[in-house]
């Protein structure tokens, strides 16, 4: 039987004495005005029946105790595997970090590219036959690509509600593209709680 079952057994015949000690009272009572009945012999059983119910209601705050403090380690066991978890995504969030960190450098190398065959394109085209030359001269060079890009990472990348507000510098761009700096408060949190969990 476990803690609740027992508070729950115990909550019962606390209850059921309660109401048996005033059944036994009341009954004793009618039969000494009635002239019958062993009044010493009614009240040993209500001495009885009082000791008995002190017990119970001595063993139920035990027990309530106990399952009281049961719970608390329960939930602090649960708080500890919750946090456990959040180390667990922390490092998988740094780790993902890393990877995307170095997709993204592939990624610029490509669009580099881009931007340079946007460029020949445009600079052949200047004395090519049949191209349309004036189509594209109020386009800076890159606009093409500027525009794929931004289309292509919308598409595969859900930032719906984050609007890109400017451009940063290439400084604080390379600052702010390491991982550590980016997820700094995450990963501080997570060498902080490892240092002091499993010293």
């Amino acid at each position: 039987m476990n803690i609740q079952e027992r508070v729950d057994v115990l909550k019962t015949e606390v209850d059921q004495l309660t109401e048996q000690l005033r059944e036994t009272s009341k009954f004793a009572a009618s039969e000494d005005v009635e002239g019958r009945g062993d009044p010493i012999q009614a009240a040993r059983e209500m001495l009885e029946l009082r000791e008995v119910l002190k017990l119970k209601k001595l063993a139920f705050n035990q027990a309530t105790q106990q399952l009281h403090e049961t719970e608390k380690c329960n939930q602090e066991a649960a708080r500890r595997q919750t946090r456990e978890q959040i180390q667990d995504r922390i490092e998988r969030l740094e780790l993902t970090a890393k990877k995307s960190r170095s997709a993204i450098k592939r990624l610029a190398s490509q669009i580099n590219e881009l931007m340079s065959l946007e460029e020949e394109i445009f600079q052949l085209g200047k004395t090519a036959s049949d191209w349309d030359h004036s189509a594209y001269r109020h386009l800076r060079r890159g606009d093409l690509t500027y525009a794929f890009l931004v289309n292509a990472l919308a598409t595969d990348i859900p930032l719906k509600n984050r609007q890109l507000a400017y451009w940063p510098d290439q400084s604080e761009a390379s600052k702010r593209a390491e991982p550590g700096v980016a997820y700094y408060g995450y990963i501080s949190e997570r060498i902080a709680y490892g240092e002091t969990n499993h010293a």
